[in-house]
């Protein structure tokens, strides 16, 4: 909606970043599938000591099944509370209570 009210601030196409721990077996190939198709995928090695490697996955609303199918694999293997979400590379509010229901509907 902003790229239509604001075309001259507009940085580029939304993108939706999940973030999220390793997975264990037997979920972790498919989350490897998953990362593979992905737009952009890093592993982010911890910055500090007891902290753990976090995975940057990021999608275009042109994957958004991708992207339902990865936040799906990771609902159900560690829990929404594990997981980040980022719009354009930014945490917002309401992100997975309002801005993810409404990229679901461009599933087709």
């Amino acid at each position: 909606m902003a790229a239509l009210l604001y075309p001259e601030h507009t940085a580029g196409p939304l993108t939706v970043t999940l973030v999220y721990p390793e997975l264990e077996q037997p979920a972790r190939p498919a989350a490897s599938e998953l990362e593979t198709a992905a737009a952009d995928h890093k592993a982010v090695d911890a910055a500090m000591p007891g902290e753990i490697a976090r995975h940057h996955t990021t999608f275009t609303l042109q994957q958004v099944e991708q992207l339902h199918q990865l936040y799906h694999l990771l609902e159900t293997t560690i829990g929404v509370d594990e997981v980040d979400i980022l719009l354009s590379g930014r945490r917002l509010p309401l992100a997975r209570e309002l801005w993810l229901p409404l990229v679901w509907t461009l599933r087709s």
